[in-house]
């Protein structure tokens, strides 16, 4: 009777141990899903944050060429469209600062990146439907404003300098930014609402299983330690 009670300990130690196990797993798995929702959301981010800066930087060299004629920053208004649209490599790092450096010689010689248009590299994160459509809309409305700039460029080129600088500085230069940055501002808020829901909910079920892995850990020890101390009675002599 008491080996068979013995027996009965071990097993269900046993079976509540593979049990901890099991949910050891399962939280290891979870946190690696948690850990890729995080991923993902900065991926888009990261996304949003380089399309706005390609605006900016466009927008700078196309008012720098327009108010100095220097042919360095038509070059260089040229070069970021051209990556943007995977034409040309597009420059490891090239999501730090880059070209406040790069026109002044304060870089090395870039390493060699990838050819992918943002537009690629957006379908590729594949990021959700409506992030994807804000982006997009983002983009034309820059490919837009590309299209602006360049009957500025026109103006300098026709010597007409003075109405490039307004066409670049007037009101309707800005409300064309302004459709730029106002669907990437929506996508940011969109991004931070939805993945802090989905944070709290991965950080609720992460709470779950870690307490019952250590729940049946501690069970199984006990059951363990109870089949250990289980002796037969001694019969006397």
């Amino acid at each position: 009777m008491y080996r068979g009670v013995s027996l009965g300990f071990w097993l269900t130690s046993a079976l509540i141990g593979c049990t901890a196990l099991f949910f050891t797993f399962l939280s290891i798995d979870h946190r690696e899903d948690a850990e890729q929702l995080f991923i993902k959301r900065e991926t888009v981010l990261g996304l949003a944050d380089e399309l706005r800066q390609s605006s900016d930087d466009l927008t700078r060299f196309a008012r720098s060429y327009a108010a100095t004629a220097d042919p360095r920053f038509l070059d260089r208004f040229r070069t970021v469209l051209a990556i943007r649209e995977g034409e040309v490599l597009r420059p490891s790092g090239y999501q730090y600062v880059y070209w406040d450096l790069e026109i002044v010689g304060g870089l090395d010689e870039a390493e060699t990146g990838d050819i992918k248009s943002l537009e690629q590299r957006l379908v590729d994160a594949g990021i959700g439907s409506e992030p994807l459509y804000l982006l997009n809309r983002a983009k034309r409305n820059s490919d837009r404003l590309v299209k602006i700039e360049g009957q500025a460029f026109q103006l300098i080129e026709a010597g007409q300098t003075e109405k490039a600088l307004q066409l670049l500085f007037g009101e309707s230069y800005h409300r064309a930014k302004a459709g730029i940055l106002s669907p990437i501002r929506t996508l940011q808020q969109m991004v931070d609402r939805q993945m802090a829901k989905e944070l709290d909910v991965a950080s609720e079920k992460q709470q779950l299983l870690d307490t019952m892995a250590i729940a049946t850990l501690l069970g199984s020890v006990i059951f363990g330690a109870l089949a250990g101390l289980w002796r037969k009675p001694r019969t006397s002599a």
